[in-house]
């Protein structure tokens, strides 16, 4: 009884709501989500899918035409997906090792593609290299976008423009002094593509060479710390042919130049107050937008965009979707249309903001796994909720033609069938007969329910099948299909492994910069110390124990074994490090010495006894050989642009190789060091009960005579 009257109060309030607000845009009434809990789909049919689930709490029945394009990933699950509006799915591609993101539809010579991006996190939350992967209406692999190693692209965007090329955008590392300390500077790097002729490089933007660091409302971290100062995040293509250009972390909207990439003028609130349009966003209820993402052009020349709200320093309000009206002449922007999420909604990565044919706009709110379409009048129409977080969400019209047939599984006395991206069946036919030869219409034409119809097989049927049939009722070309046993899934096994891999592909990039492991070797050296100085084993030794601590974290960073370093080449890293093992052997204090040196209080004096010089010299050999492997196996990855495989290689070569060679230098170096040590010990005293008697005078008389 209690939900009958929350829900009876939650839906007179969106009345009330509507009839107040006259001719104004009217606000989104309140929605109850309390039964729409996404599925974690399985087919009979098809085991081998295992999409992310969607569920729809409110369908008006007037939301645009067209499916809705997403691409999430959880365990086991995910890949680039087609929804209907009640969250069934339409089509489904595994991508369960590799992360895909940006699934969207796109035209190129007058034929639509879908096209998704496929790569690999070097950065989690940051810094993703891939390539986007192109299909054709049969679902066949048709081409590929990418470009370089160095500056692959990203997840972030791909648009083709009119000239059939692509905009991509990918992140880049580079070192720079920033309030006099070096750290590691993100610049965001905006390439045009022409995909269709060998992937040539046409144009190129940096945002270093425009954007001055002091845009970022992100503090500048400390020495080798990331500076993500601009983070871009969508680019679009102008009427007159320039480029806008999205810059999440300086709150900013560039017209970028195609010609020579000069800044023409900049929407927003940059941090060093250089806007083009004022002080002030006109006619907004929050002021400025920030932490923005999805700018785009509209047809009547506004500039529309997702505005965060959130997701960093300096800046808080709700979630929302804006048209600005610019007049470049007045330097002024002024706000002519918001939509709101009721209850509102404070997504801090994410979202996207698109107007359809009709005049509804789609909203993707973040990471809140939410998407609402709103009519013109700003009224919700259709509310959907994903089982995962979506970067983007598109909706667009599609026909999809699989070459394959359907399958068709008989299951006692149903017959369960699916059709994997046929988009224009609109019912089955069952088929029955003596055998798989003589199969004709059994019954009136069974309507499609979801991506799997279940019928009704009439008892003393021997054989089934079925035909797909289009709208008018007539056979879909490869739409027959024999009914079989059910196929097989993927063994637990496979989908344990699989879902392993797609987090070491994932996360491959996380762990602590540099200036981190120098923190954290400072708080345990400093912890080390003060032990030492409560069991009083004296301040030299308290001491040595302090910078031995610290020098063991730096050198656990730098092998890979506690983080993960954010420097430009990141490969090339694995050429450099070694040097200082290298150098630290030949000049005869071997790092491994000198850290075990401070930390047991004896300094250096372990450089007089041959055996632990060699120990220590062979367990820097040992590091060296580390190394090797790492760029052994890294450096081809990297070269030949396979970032998944460089995803988890980068991971599997961190951790766990860096607790072998620990495990092996230890054994080493205390064999080597064991027989000197033993050798050293003096011979233990005797008991009392061990010692010879004292002779007597009587018992020592003969032993003299014998002399």
């Amino acid at each position: 009884m209690s939900r009958i009257i929350v829900r009876a109060a939650v839906a007179l309030f969106a009345v009330l709501l509507t009839a107040g607000a006259g001719g104004a845009a009217v606000a989104a009434p309140v929605l109850d989500t309390g039964d729409c809990l996404p599925p974690a789909p399985t087919y009979h049919s098809r085991p081998d899918l295992r999409p992310i689930g969607a569920c729809a709490y409110l369908d008006t029945g007037s939301a645009a035409p067209g499916y809705l394009f997403a691409s999430s990933k959880g365990p086991g699950r995910g890949g680039p997906t087609i929804y209907a509006n009640d969250g069934s799915v339409i089509w489904n591609k595994p991508e369960t090792v590799a992360d895909t993101h940006n699934f969207q539809v796109v035209t190129v010579q007058g034929k639509k593609r879908l096209v998704y991006f496929r790569g690999t996190w070097l950065v989690y939350g940051l810094d993703t290299r891939g390539e986007y992967v192109m299909l054709d209406e049969n679902y066949r692999e048709v081409g590929t976008i990418k470009t370089n190693a160095t500056n692959s692209p990203g997840l972030h965007e791909l648009r083709i423009t009119p000239e059939g090329t692509a905009l991509v955008g990918a992140y880049t590392p580079v070192i720079r002094v920033v309030s006099g300390r070096p750290v590691v500077v993100y610049d965001y790097v905006v390439q045009e593509v022409d995909f269709q002729r060998g992937n040539k490089i046409l144009f190129e933007w940096r945002a270093l060479d425009h954007i001055p660091l002091s845009q970022s409302h992100l503090p500048v971290p400390g020495p080798l710390g990331i500076f993500d100062y601009f983070h871009g995040n969508s680019i679009e293509v102008m009427p007159d042919g320039d480029l806008l250009i999205s810059g999440r972390h300086t709150w900013s909207v560039y017209k970028v130049s195609r010609k020579d990439g000069r800044v023409l003028w900049t929407l927003g609130k940059p941090a060093d107050g250089s806007s083009s349009f004022g002080t002030e966003l006109l006619n907004s209820d929050a002021g400025w937008f920030c932490y923005q993402h999805d700018a785009r052009v509209e047809a009547d020349g506004t500039i529309s965009l997702f505005d965060n709200g959130n997701g960093g320093p300096g800046c808080g309000h709700a979630s929302r979707g804006l048209k600005v009206r610019l007049d470049e002449a007045a330097k002024t922007a002024t706000v002519v249309d918001t939509v709101r999420h009721q209850p509102e909604i404070s997504a801090t990565f994410g979202g996207d903001i698109s107007t359809q044919p009709n005049g509804n706009r789609l909203v993707s709110w973040g990471e809140t796994q939410r998407v609402t379409e709103f009519d013109a009048a700003g009224r919700p129409v259709l509310e959907m909720n994903f089982g995962q977080i979506n970067y983007r969400v598109y909706r667009s019209e599609w026909q999809g033609f699989p070459l394959t047939p359907p399958t068709a599984v008989r299951d006692g006395s149903q017959l369960v069938v699916s059709w994997n991206g046929a988009t224009e069946v609109a019912s089955w036919q069952l088929l029955g007969g003596s055998d798989e030869g003589d199969l004709r219409p059994v019954g009136a034409p069974i309507p499609r329910a979801g991506f799997e119809t279940s019928i009704a097989v009439p008892a003393g049927t021997a054989a089934v099948g079925v035909q797909a049939l289009d709208a008018a009722g007539k056979p879909l070309d490869h739409g027959h299909a024999v009914a079989g046993p059910a196929p097989e899934g993927p063994s637990t096994l496979g989908v344990v492994g699989k879902t392993v891999l797609l987090m070491l592909a994932i996360f491959g990039g996380f762990g602590m910069t540099l200036w981190m492991a120098l923190i954290a070797g400072l708080v345990l050296g400093l912890v080390w110390a003060v032990i030492r100085l409560a069991t009083r084993k004296g301040l030299r030794k308290a001491l040595y124990g302090l910078a031995g601590m610290v020098l063991l974290i730096m050198l656990v960073n730098v092998t890979g074994g506690l983080a993960q370093s954010f420097y430009p080449p990141l490969i090339y890293l694995n050429i450099i490090y070694p040097l200082a093992f290298l150098v630290a052997n030949l000049v005869g204090w071997p790092l491994v010495g000198i850290v075990t040196g401070l930390l047991s209080g004896s300094g250096g004096a372990w450089r007089r006894d041959p055996r632990r010089m060699r120990a220590y010299r062979v367990a820097g050999w040992l590091w060296l050989g580390f190394f090797a492997v790492k760029t052994a196996v890294q450096m081809p990855l990297y070269l030949t642009s396979n970032w998944v495989g460089l995803g988890i290689a980068k991971t599997l070569l961190g951790w766990p190789l860096w607790i072998v060679t620990t495990i092996v230098t230890v054994v080493v170096v205390r064999r080597m060091i064991r027989p000197a040590a033993v050798a050293a010990e003096p011979e233990p005293e005797p008991t009392p009960a061990e010692a010879e008697p004292t002779p007597t005078p009587v018992e020592a008389e003969p032993a003299t005579q014998g002399a």
